[in-house]
């Protein structure tokens, strides 16, 4: 079971919740033994190509990465003003 001790969004997304976390991340996540923590980034940025897409062949989109770590000198990391979870 995943489930989230902290959340961070800006540009106005919202934050995830722990069903946001089953639904959209379990699929990527690697299997985690009991307790372990990674910490999560998702970033996203809308490309719009510099040339005409009749030109080109190669119309805007959005690009979209997750990157997955574990904390490497503690067991969890904590983002300041928004606390930890237990």
């Amino acid at each position: 079971v995943l489930k989230a001790d902290w959340s961070k969004a800006t540009d106005g997304l919202p934050t995830f919740s722990n069903n946001d976390i089953m639904s959209h991340l379990n699929p990527i996540i690697p299997l985690l033994a009991e307790g372990e923590r990674v910490i999560i980034v998702e970033t996203s940025t809308e490309y719009t190509p510099p040339f005409n897409q009749n030109l080109t062949g190669i119309g805007g989109r959005k690009f979209v990465d997750i990157v997955m770590t574990r904390p490497r000198f503690a067991p969890q990391l904590c983002w300041d003003g928004i606390g930890c979870g237990a």
